[in-house]
């Protein structure tokens, strides 16, 4: 099991800067250390996923949980890669004192990924619930105003059209036949991969879309690039069964252990694959209207979903939507990422719920836009409990309603609530929170929450 901590640190002989701006920056350091510190027991939830692979080679035990997490923390807060992460660890010393690395080198890129990876989304909320209830405890945060929002993170995909979404398929099915030929040229017989044809097909769809009188023209190129492609997931499949049974029939051989890597990185796409063929030979061959939860937008995220929120700038999304829920001093107290879009007014019995269990009584002021609006049986209820509810009621009001809303209460109270869009602007600018490049959706979960994490502990960090 990976150790938690080093008991004993190296001795600080650093000379202390003068400039106002490297102190500014190592206070902030400083105070984020002395608030993990107060709270050994993170330690002990990220070192129930931390393994020791064996694979590194400074020390017998490896990197501690301590060195691990917190490498991952600074890597988030100053919005580093994993490559950038592990250089300017290296080399900075304010970095490395803070990760507690002593005469350590940093570890390599690609460890810091794996332990990253390691942390589930579970673990996350586990780590920020300790992080709130802290914050509750020393006095650092308080319940007596709550706002809500919701806002998109983008997965890393390309632009979903029928023809990129196939010559997808077509590329990654040749390759997985490419690849196997190396290993067991035997199962792959005659099969041939033209793939230079259907990307000539691909790059003409492309220059032809949106011109006049090239519809059918368009729609025989369409016709061949799904057959190539059908024909070529068929033999990929093929293939597939060959490499199982080879694999079954001699499990220990080399070229056998090769082939079940392979076939492991494309076998999760075979199922997406087939539904982008089924997609886009309803849409664009028999010209029917595909229903947004039946289409995939991707074939490396196929978890990835459509978004319409009526955004000028964006009207349209690829990615999953995130619920916030936030005090006053920009403290995030709870967040969600969702699978599917909900309804965003089904919320708010789960928010006030969640705001109630960690600060033991109820929001004076709760405040949210029209989304969260279900009807005035609503907030009259909740307005029995909590003092100020500024959610406006869509559609046309009464004059009873107008005086709800033009009061003075109501108008400061959505003032507040409007503080929630620029915490969601930092986490976009400031922590890249607008695109998460993680592949899978677990991992997109873990990305979302480490954020917040970090977000939060910056937060308490300038108290």
């Amino acid at each position: 099991m990976r150790k938690l901590y080093e008991p004993q640190l190296n001795l600080d002989f650093f000379v202390k800067a003068k400039s106002k701006t490297i102190q500014e920056h190592e206070f902030k350091y400083e105070r984020i250390s002395e608030i993990l510190d107060a709270n050994p027991i993170l330690l002990k939830i990220a070192g129930k996923k931390f393994s020791y692979d064996g694979k590194l080679k400074i020390g017998r035990e490896g990197y501690t949980v301590e060195q691990a997490l917190r490498s991952i923390i600074l890597m988030r807060l100053e919005d580093f890669s994993y490559r950038d992460a592990s250089v300017r660890i290296h080399f900075d010393y304010c970095f490395r004192k803070f990760c507690r690395l002593g005469d350590r080198p940093m570890m390599s890129f690609s460890e810091l990924n794996k332990l990253d990876a390691q942390i589930c989304p579970d673990t996350w909320g586990k780590i920020a619930q300790v992080l709130n209830q802290y914050a509750v405890s020393e006095s650092l945060i308080e319940g007596d105003k709550l706002r809500t929002d919701t806002t998109v993170v983008e997965s890393n995909v390309h632009y979903p059209t029928d023809s990129h979404l196939l010559w997808d398929v077509y590329r990654c099915s040749s390759k997985f036949i490419k690849a196997v030929r190396k290993f067991a040229p035997d199962i792959i017989g005659d099969i041939r991969a033209h793939q230079k044809t259907y990307k000539k097909i691909y790059f003409q769809i492309n220059r032809d879309v949106g011109k006049k009188n090239k519809e059918a023209e368009i729609k025989d190129l369409y016709r061949r690039l799904i057959s190539g492609t059908d024909k070529i997931l068929f033999s990929a499949f093929h293939v597939a069964e060959g490499v199982k049974e080879q694999i079954t029939n001699n499990p220990l051989s080399d070229d056998s252990l090769k082939l079940q890597v392979i076939l492991s990185c494309y076998e999760p796409k075979m199922e997406p694959a087939q539904k982008i063929i089924n997609q886009a030979t309803r849409r664009v061959i028999q010209g029917e209207q595909v229903p947004n939860d039946e289409k995939v937008f991707s074939l490396f995220e196929p978890h990835t979903e459509l978004l319409k929120r009526g955004k000028a700038g964006k009207p349209v999304e690829f990615g999953h939507m995130v619920l916030l829920h936030q005090v006053e001093g920009n403290y995030i107290t709870g967040s969600q990422v969702f699978s599917k879009k909900p309804n965003e007014n089904e919320q708010v019995d789960g928010i006030l719920k969640n705001h109630e269990k960690l600060f033991n009584k109820l929001p004076a002021v709760f405040a949210a836009d029209k989304g969260f609006y279900s009807n005035m049986d609503k907030i009259e209820s909740l307005e029995e409990k909590i003092d100020v509810v500024a959610i406006g009621k869509k559609g046309r009001l009464t004059p009873e309603q107008k005086a709800r809303e033009g009061s003075p209460k109501f108008k400061k109270a959505c003032f507040f609530r409007a503080g929630i869009e620029g915490t969601i602007s930092v986490l976009k600018r400031a922590f890249s929170m607008k695109r998460c490049l993680n592949k899978g959706f677990e991992r997109f979960r873990s990305f979302v929450s480490s954020v917040i994490f970090v977000h939060n502990l910056r937060i308490l960090s300038a108290l």
